[in-house]
């Protein structure tokens, strides 16, 4: 249920995971800005991947991608993927 609202826009879900929310308040208080950018997400996990990368649409990133945690060397090495990513 929890998953299914945090996926629906403009509806808060009662419970958010923590580590997900941690990283986008860690980016909050460093200043940077999410909103109009790209972001990666390494790693398609229930708990901490998929759940990040709702947040970061949520917080305005223009584009979410989302790759399986073994991709680490394709974006790695990926100069066209690597310069269209502002957060990795």
């Amino acid at each position: 249920l929890n998953v299914g609202r945090l996926a629906m826009r403009g509806v808060h879900p009662s419970f958010v995971p923590c580590t997900p929310r941690g990283a986008v308040e860690l980016l909050t208080r460093y200043g940077i800005e999410l909103a109009g950018k790209k972001a990666v997400v390494l790693g398609n996990s229930n708990t901490v991947g998929m759940p990040l990368s709702m947040l970061l649409r949520d917080e305005g990133c223009v584009s979410v991608t989302v790759c399986h945690c073994t991709a680490w060397d394709f974006v790695s090495q990926n100069q066209e993927h690597r310069r269209a990513c502002s957060n990795l």
